[in-house]
Order: C-alpha cells, then structure tokens, then sequence
C-alpha cells in the first residue's frame, strides 16, 4: 500500500512546474502580442498548449514541453513531436482549424529539453 502511495509522489511537482510555465509563456505572448494586435486573443488549453487568434482565425498553436528532469532529451524520434503533429493533424482534418482562412499560420514548439542533433 504504502509503495502505491508513493509510486506517484514526485510527479505533481513536476506537473505544476508545467502549467506555470504554459501560464508564464502565453503571459508572455499576450503582452509581446498586444502591441501588434490589441483584438487578438489567446488560449490556453484549447486547441493547443497556447494558441493565438485574430479576427475569429488561428494564426499559431503552441506546443510547450517542460520537463524538471535533467535528461530529458528531445530529438526527431520523440514520440512527444510526433503526438503533437497528430494532435494538429486531426485539428485540420476536423475543421477546427482552416488553413485557408488563417493569415500567417504557425505551428511551434518549445521546449527546455535538451535538443539532440
């Protein structure tokens, strides 16, 4: 019992270290982004990590990965890349995003893992 108890103990530090920084960053967009586009809005959690809109339209969806773990390495071969561009994917093919009415779409990603040539 008391193995199950502690099977977990050192994840929810690490998740909420997490959301702050999603917090943190979208912060950090909104106030870099109001300068440019005052009406614009941003969402948390939404479509993506973080995503910007104008006008009703995406212009960018922004996958954040944290991590408190000091070898956490991030290559092509991550299964974190390749779970965000599925999760983008299904988002076109649903019609929740429209490539074609979006000006300047972006997709990005950002990280504090290591990055692995």
């Amino acid at each position: 019992m008391a193995d199950q108890l502690n099977k977990g103990a050192g994840e929810a530090p690490g998740q909420a270290a997490g959301y702050i920084y999603q917090l943190r960053y979208a912060l950090y967009r909104a106030l870099k982004r109001i300068l440019r586009d005052p009406t614009g809005s941003i969402g948390i959690e939404r479509l993506d990590d973080v995503a910007l809109e104008t006008s009703g339209a995406v212009v960018s969806l922004e996958q954040l990965k944290h991590t408190s773990r000091g070898e956490t390495e991030f290559s092509d071969n991550s299964p974190a890349i390749w779970r965000s561009i599925a999760n983008w994917s299904q988002s076109i093919q649903a019609a929740e995003l429209d490539l074609a009415t979006s000006t300047a779409f972006a997709f990005r990603k950002f990280s504090n893992w290591s990055l692995m040539p």
